[in-house]
């Protein structure tokens, strides 16, 4: 693979695509085929598609078998193949090992190192679409978690969980949605007031401390839209915990 590397590169580029998977364009090599292909396989991983990379491969196959069988350029573009894989395993982080560099170099027959490098890319697809599911759930988990500790902060934002979390806002954004069929502030907004109804139900606290307790800097803006959310005003609220309290204090003393 190394001297197959070298020789494109001391080639003149009107000649390198002799050493190249070129797609006959009216009888003519197009150079940029092997990069063409290598970027639709690695697009073909990153969505998860397995059927698009065993038709990519077969196509790249159909080429080589027909090339004059074990000449000399026969031989540079199995190996160029090789190299096509091993270059995707490297950029998704896992490199092939030299001793299957050496197990594939080995092969002789074109339709068995297609179905070698089939498997091997078919392997790397899975494994790369399981560490994101991985990453997404990790990424899901972590994110819920950090909301529902910090949710009382004033400075809670799209930016600031975007600064701490290392994730994109549009990312963050989406992935309240999925999760919890809302939107970032509407999720933060539910998570304040029903703190608030707790604290105005179970504590005698001012309702100013309470509400600048909860992340919201302007009370008389929360007031309104905590009655938009509960139907009436925190004072009201508690008024009404209150006399539902008494009165099922009044019942159990009668019974």
């Amino acid at each position: 693979v190394e001297a197959n590397v070298a020789i494109q590169e001391k080639m003149p580029s009107t000649a390198a695509h002799i050493w190249q998977f070129a797609i006959p364009v009216i009888g003519e090599a197009n150079p940029g085929a092997p990069m063409v292909e290598e970027a639709l396989i690695a697009e073909c991983i990153r969505h998860n598609n397995e059927a698009m990379i065993v038709s990519n491969l077969r196509r790249l196959f159909d080429r080589i078998e027909r090339t004059e069988e074990q000449g000399p350029l026969y031989q540079c573009q199995c190996y160029s193949a090789i190299n096509l894989c091993g270059t995707l395993l490297t950029g998704f982080g896992q490199p092939m090992e030299r001793e299957k560099l050496a197990e594939l170099c080995a092969i002789q027959d074109a339709s068995a190192l297609c179905q070698a490098l089939t498997e091997l890319l078919l392997q790397l697809c899975r494994r790369v679409h399981k560490q994101e599911n991985e990453q997404l759930r990790a990424s899901k988990y972590h994110l819920l978690e950090f909301v529902q500790e910090h949710f009382r902060d004033p400075a809670l934002s799209l930016a600031m969980l975007s600064d701490t979390l290392g994730l994109s806002q549009p990312y963050i954004s989406k992935l309240f949605k999925d999760e919890t069929g809302q939107n970032f502030v509407a999720y933060v907004r539910q998570l304040r007031f029903a703190w608030v109804q707790r604290e105005l139900s179970d504590t005698d606290r001012p309702v100013k401390d309470i509400v600048l307790d909860s992340g919201y800097m302007d009370v008389a803006n929360f007031s309104r839209s905590f009655k938009a959310f509960s139907g009436v005003t925190p004072a009201e609220y508690r008024r009404q915990r209150q006399d539902r309290r008494a009165k099922e204090l009044h019942s159990v003393v009668e019974e």
